[in-house]
């Protein structure tokens, strides 16, 4: 399950988040753009509740950021080789990842369902708990579905 994640190595990254890892004023636009009060304005926008920890936040984004390519490379390749049920879960207000985003990445996968939540930013497992879970479900009675069907890699083992 993929949820509202980036993969690929030419993302557009949107303003001000492109600023993040700029010479001289990446640090400081960092610290303020995953703030914990910038992060639970964040979420209010979109309806959610709470947020685990700031800090982690910025430390996975900036990070990302930096290594787009390097960390995102061959993502794509291996994508496409998934021979699993999948899913895309994303927000159609992601403010990081537009849905053209989750489009080309459900492109890459073979058995994929698709999902949007509407009226949903980036962070859906604290602003949608229960939709999230329902996606889950939904995946595992796929997948178990798959695994004990006719033709099946497991069937035959």
């Amino acid at each position: 399950m993929l949820l509202s994640t980036n993969s690929f190595p030419d993302t557009s990254i949107p303003f001000p988040l492109s600023m993040v890892n700029a010479p001289v004023i990446g640090r400081v636009m960092g610290r303020v753009l995953f703030s914990t009060p910038s992060l639970r304005l964040m979420l209010m926008r979109y309806g959610g509740t709470q947020l685990g920890e700031a800090r982690s936040v910025r430390r996975i984004f900036t990070a990302s950021l930096d290594n787009l390519a390097q960390l995102y490379g061959d993502y794509p390749g291996i994508l496409h080789s998934v021979d699993v049920p999948a899913s895309v879960v994303w927000g159609d207000r992601d403010p990081f990842f537009p849905v053209a985003q989750a489009e080309r990445t459900a492109s890459l996968l073979e058995d994929v369902k698709l999902h949007f939540l509407y009226g949903a930013g980036h962070f859906l497992p604290e602003e949608r708990p229960e939709e999230v879970g329902n996606a889950i479900e939904l995946l595992v009675a796929r997948a178990t579905e798959r695994a004990g069907a006719p033709g099946s890699r497991k069937h035959h083992s």
